[in-house]
């Protein structure tokens, strides 16, 4: 057993910050609606949206075994892995009232599995790879099976689900009901959280033991929400025939896959994953294009066009990165974009962490992850975003999760902002394009002084101050990998250094000691002049 340490991912956001107010209300239950892939008919919370589970947290670590030599693994949550194959379905309302169906398969995975990983904190957590947590739900579900009866292990599974101690569930009968086989009330410590087990009658064979959650964040008494929950939605709960069949309105790829709608997509670990979490999803949706699969609410027909664009123009922008930045060893097969139509939907997946944002790269989620906003003012600003967090995402894999420089980052990300497409799938560049241009244009003097501080500042230094210090600071990126990229001449001195930067930085993963390497023999003062002297001449 080797002793980890977590190795922190950055994590790369467009500034944009739109405030909402929740007028908090009463949970309540509406009309029935079929759930063919979670095998039922039933309401869930009115006024709600669908509300897909977060991916888990992959924390890359390292290890020293025994002979001395370093390993990288990425790790996972044990508890988050068996939370999401546990869950059919999340539903959550405008106050944050929530209700999550589980459908139980598997026991809770025990204790002590994985390895033990030191954080920054000084905290210690158990963590597994993907093919260690494979192997422990084989054993999980094996276990499972035929206790669905067993007190004990219900028990123990609804606590798992639901994150807090309960009591032995308490038999009941739902007035009305002539659908369900089985129904009892769990009692949880946190009076916030009400829980039920559930199973249907009818057709042969073992039934699913199903498990609903209510938590309640507004003023409601838990004993309101008990008697409309089991009124309203136990009553009338019923099975759906053939659970396996697929839901047109739930899930469905609707655009093909851009280039070439027949063509069949291969499965793989990611995608069945990213397809799993829409499952029950009312209202969701995927798209594929080349190396992506992008998932959506988006009801609008403008921000359909949107993902249009995006299966068209994404390949395009990424086999531009390629030639750019060549990756290292194999690329990256499937990048997975999930775009938000709803600002609540779109914070509450962010968990907090960057709900201020309208897109984020998440590294440690393995998500670009869009909010739309449907004004058409906005539309330009949205493809922008995608174009520079997706240039995130592409460079995370491509330099192998190292930890890139900013001025790299950042300076390629809005680089990449001024990307234009046109119908053949032609990339080029339009400095003009940027909305740091006129900044810089502005500001060129200070631009250029700031060169020394952008290539060495780390994140905490680049991201200080005030908002005209991080414009300054972007600009500065920005500015500087254009002039790297388009305005060097020919047999210039400068035209290794990004270069040298990227196979130092794959060689040691290593932001600050590539960038030393990559201005090594770089005379700073001719540099700043000779890019100040080209944008003069813009």
């Amino acid at each position: 057993m080797r002793d980890y340490a977590f190795v922190k991912a950055g994590l790369f956001v467009a500034l944009a910050i739109f405030a909402t107010a929740n007028c908090p209300a009463a949970p309540k239950f509406h009309a029935e609606r079929p759930y063919p892939a979670l095998g039922l008919k039933m309401r869930t919370l009115a006024s709600a949206d669908p509300s897909p589970l977060p991916p888990p947290q992959v924390f890359r670590c390292t290890s020293h075994g025994g002979d001395g030599e370093e390993r990288v693994m990425e790790l996972l949550s044990p508890q988050e892995l068996w939370v999401r194959s546990q869950c059919a379905g999340r539903w959550v309302d405008k106050s944050g009232n929530e209700l999550l169906i589980g459908k139980a398969s598997a026991l809770p995975l025990p204790e002590g599995i994985g390895s033990p990983v030191n954080f920054s904190s000084g905290e210690v957590r158990r963590l597994v790879t993907h093919e260690e947590f494979d192997a422990e739900m084989e054993k999980a579900t094996e276990g499972f099976a035929g206790k669905e009866a067993d007190v004990g292990a219900v028990r123990e599974w609804v606590a798992a689900f639901t994150g807090v101690e309960v009591s032995e569930p308490e038999p009941i009968n739902v007035r009305n009901s002539f659908n369900l086989a089985y129904v009892a009330f769990v009692p949880t410590q946190n009076p916030k959280t009400l829980a039920w087990l559930f199973r249907t009658k009818g057709g042969g064979g073992a039934k699913p033991l199903y498990c609903a959650v209510v938590k309640i964040a507004d003023g409601t008494s838990p004993q309101k929400v008990r008697k409309d929950f089991e009124s309203q939605v136990l009553a009338s709960v019923a099975p759906v025939g053939n659970a396996n069949a697929s839901n047109v309105k739930m899930g469905k790829n609707v655009f093909g896959d851009g280039a070439n709608p027949s063509a069949p997509q291969e499965s793989s670990p990611e995608r069945d994953a990213a397809l799993a979490s829409i499952e029950n999803m009312k209202g969701w949706w995927y798209a594929d294009a080349k190396g992506y699969v992008i998932l959506s609410d988006i009801r609008s027909a403008q921000g359909r066009r949107l993902v249009r664009w995006m299966q068209k123009n994404m390949p395009a922008l990424r086999g531009k990165l390629e030639k750019l930045v060549p990756p290292a060893g194999e690329k990256r097969e499937l990048n997975v974009v999930r775009v938000f139509e709803n600002r609540d939907s779109y914070r509450r997946y962010l968990s907090g962490d960057i709900e201020w944002s309208v897109g984020c790269w998440s590294p440690m989620r393995r998500e670009l992850v869009i909010n739309w906003i449907d004004d058409g003012g906005k539309a330009q600003e949205t493809v922008g975003i995608i174009k520079h967090e997706g240039t995130h995402q592409y460079l995370f894999y491509a330099m192998e999760q190292s930890h890139l420089s900013l001025w790299f980052n950042e300076g390629h990300a809005c680089f990449m902002e001024c990307a234009d497409i046109d119908g053949q799938g032609k990339v080029s560049f339009r400095f003009k394009d940027s909305h740091y241009f006129m900044f810089l244009k502005q500001n060129l003097d200070s631009v250029t002084a700031n060169i020394d501080f952008c290539v060495n500042a780390d994140r905490d230094a680049f991201y200080a101050g005030s908002g005209q210090n991080r414009t300054l600071n972007y600009a500065t990126a920005w500015a500087l990998v254009w002039y790297l990229r388009i305005g060097l001449p020919a047999d210039s001195p400068y035209s290794s250094i990004l270069d040298v930067y990227r196979e130092k930085v794959l060689e040691t993963h290593d932001g600050a000691e590539a960038t030393r390497a990559a201005f090594h023999d770089i005379d700073m003062d001719a540099l700043k002049k000779a890019f100040h002297s080209y944008w003069k001449r813009k």
